[in-house]
């Protein structure tokens, strides 16, 4: 596996796993994502920044994640430990890749590159409702850091997870 930058060429492709997400969730019975977001603008936007990662296989895009300097409004509200950090957006593997460890790579590398950022700690939220994504945090060694509501989201909140590097 490889991880590296995503090209701009790729964002259709990236916009497919992203789908792949949001019919995931929508099966599991939450809605996280849906048809609005992500979407092009989202992915072009992480482009133009240099945020968005992607896990390789065979040449073949697999997975995603933002590993950006964009925080929500709403985590003005959470109490955080740390002032120099990156935040974690958007991590998604395609279905037919998940539970293969691609996840937990991304999160090694997103690590990795805060430290060599001089980053002191990662800030990132997931679905309440997103038991899987919940554990897999705590599994990581991420701390529950608060909660935070979106406006469009009304029917769960997201739990804001931090860790020290």
């Amino acid at each position: 596996m490889e991880i590296r930058a995503v090209n701009a060429s790729e964002a259709k492709e990236v916009l497919k796993i992203y789908h792949s997400c949001v019919c995931q969730h929508q099966e599991k019975g939450f809605n996280q994502w849906d048809a609005d977001y992500p979407n092009l603008q989202t992915i072009h936007k992480d482009l133009q920044n240099r945020w968005l990662f992607g896990a390789y296989v065979e040449g073949g895009l697999v997975a995603v994640i933002s590993i950006t300097e964009d925080e929500p409004v709403e985590y003005r509200a959470v109490t955080w430990e740390n002032e120099s950090y990156y935040i974690i957006h958007r991590l998604c593997v395609s279905e037919q890749w998940l539970r293969k460890g691609i996840a937990k790579e991304l999160m090694g590398f997103a690590e990795g590159y805060a430290l060599q950022k001089e980053k002191k700690s990662i800030r990132l939220d997931t679905y309440s409702l997103n038991k899987g994504a919940l554990l897999f945090y705590k599994k990581l060694g991420y701390r529950q850091a608060g909660f935070v509501n979106f406006s469009k989201k009304t029917e769960a909140n997201y739990t804001c997870f931090e860790k020290q590097l």
